[in-house]
């Protein structure tokens, strides 16, 4: 009876990897690729034509539809919880390292900025960025930012690290996996300037906060707030109205 019960629980377990191998398979390929189709080839075709605001809200919703296909995969195919990506509460202790580096590296994106202006060119600084943001309404705006936050977070920190981890026992190829893909995306509509000296410094210290506290709340909180004071809050300043 024991050894049925031992045999039961191992078909078990194999059956769980065999389903969770085939699912990371299908939503890796997905949920990278998909955002590169749509950055680098449907939404180029889109610009010319819809109106700017069309097209924005168009690219916003088709990353939320990625993003919670993902997540309903890990739930209906997967038969996992959203913990098994990195959803977890936030301490107290955790909300206030939320806000103080969302704060921080809104600041350190403001002096990379700087720099990527006198180095590169405003057209490619993160006023310059911002500037051009600032012409949409405040609603598309702080759709940015929430998307920014939870869509990407999603994408290219906790699902590819966890679903990697998981099936390889290895965090880092996941983590540089989903950072790759993550500065890709970026490149179409910030440039490449923008993408390599603000981007990607920023990305991989999101990517170093979730391998070190493995809490993507907290990435995501994190991540919602540098878009927000930079989307939201920085363009009502005269200087950029």
């Amino acid at each position: 009876m024991v050894e049925l019960k031992v045999v039961e629980v191992l078909l078990r377990a194999l059956n769980m990897k065999s389903r969770l191998r085939h699912a990371t398979a299908v939503v890796l390929c997905f949920s990278l690729v998909a955002p590169l189709l749509l950055m680098y080839i449907i939404t180029p075709w889109l610009v010319s034509r819809v109106s700017q605001t069309a097209y924005m809200a168009i690219n916003e919703i088709c990353f939320w539809v990625i993003a919670l296909g993902v997540v309903a995969v890990v739930l209906y195919w997967e038969r996992q919880s959203l913990r098994s990506i990195g959803f977890r509460s936030l301490t107290r202790k955790d909300g206030l390292l939320a806000l103080l580096l969302g704060i921080l590296l809104f600041v350190l994106v403001l002096t990379l900025g700087i720099f990527i202006e006198r180095v590169v060119g405003i057209a490619t600084s993160t006023m310059g960025v911002v500037a051009a943001l600032a012409k949409y309404p405040i609603w598309l705006r702080a759709l940015l930012a929430a998307r920014a936050g939870f869509v990407e977070e999603i994408l290219y920190r906790g699902y590819p690290i966890e679903r990697v981890n998981c099936l390889t026992g290895r965090i880092w190829p996941g983590a540089l996996i989903g950072l790759i893909i993550h500065i890709a995306i970026h490149i179409p509509p910030l440039g490449l300037g923008h993408t390599v000296g603000v981007v990607f410094p920023l990305s991989a210290i999101l990517t170093g906060l979730y391998v070190w506290k493995r809490n993507l709340t907290l990435n995501i909180t994190v991540h919602f707030l540098i878009d927000f004071l930079a989307l939201v809050l920085l363009p009502l300043l005269p200087f950029l109205s």
